[in-house]
């Protein structure tokens, strides 16, 4: 849940996070042990209704089309972050 509500983390990162653990390594990440799913298909759906809306969006638009907003949006973000980068 952390990851989620940080911004620090691309947005399409934050809701697709899911850690696998043995169950035997359980007892020493006491932290994960409380947040142990049992059941694989009770995972809880945490993306924003805007990420939602934004897949429904792009899902019926032909692959290249997708891809090619996909590369404008990455570019974005990483001309983002090189200007938060900067000293001012």
């Amino acid at each position: 849940r952390a990851v989620l509500d940080d911004g620090r983390v691309a947005p399409w990162y934050r809701s697709n996070v899911l850690l696998f653990v043995n169950r035997a390594h359980l007892s020493s990440l006491p932290a994960l042990a409380r947040r142990f799913l049992t059941d694989p298909l009770r995972i809880p759906v945490l993306t924003p209704i805007a990420m939602r809306a934004r897949a429904l969006v792009l899902r019926p638009l032909p692959e290249p089309i997708v891809t090619a907003l996909s590369g404008l949006r990455s570019r974005w973000h990483a001309a983002r972050a090189k200007r938060q980068l900067r000293p001012h």
